[in-house]
């Protein structure tokens, strides 16, 4: 059984890219994502991989909460956004910082760069959680098949072509 990613894009749409398993929600209370992120630890993964930015939907004060929980989940975190509204973004620093063992955090300047970040470093086995603000790109992005941009990407300032 599977979910239509696109009948309802962002309702915890479940797809499978290169043998590993892609999970894209779009957060918008604290109890929901608490249980999404405890959900999380009964699938079976090698790396469990978070992409999240502003997180508009999430009320301000649940941010540094959110964030503990999604670093506590997560040992590689992709975070986009960091220009825009700084002090949304300080708090998701804040709370990625708070957990017991921090992830490793990645910059990215926007959601399209995360996830062809995510894509091409994605393993089998691995376990990738999309947050997002937008779950009708993100899913036109990565369904039906993933779209990996034909320009160079740029993640933390590292320069990489994703052409052949």
């Amino acid at each position: 059984w599977a979910t239509r990613p696109d009948r309802q894009p962002g309702a915890c749409t479940m797809l499978r890219i290169n043998e590993a398993t892609v999970i894209i929600d779009q957060p918008r209370q604290m109890q929901s994502l608490r249980g999404l992120l405890r959900s999380l630890r009964h699938v079976p993964h090698r790396r469990a991989v978070c992409i999240i930015g502003p997180m508009a939907g999430m009320h301000e004060v649940d941010l540094v909460d959110a964030t503990r929980n999604i670093a506590d989940a997560a040992g590689l975190v992709i975070l986009h956004g960091a220009t825009h509204e700084p002090q949304r973004m300080a708090r998701i620093r804040a709370g990625l910082a708070q957990s017991v063992t921090p992830p490793f955090v990645i910059p990215a300047a926007d959601e399209a760069r995360a996830i062809d970040y995510l894509l091409n470093t994605l393993q089998p086995n691995d376990l990738a959680v999309v947050l997002t603000d937008d779950p009708v790109q993100v899913v036109s992005h990565l369904w039906p098949a993933p779209r990996i941009s034909v320009e160079s990407t740029s993640v933390a300032g590292v320069v990489r072509s994703t052409q052949p």
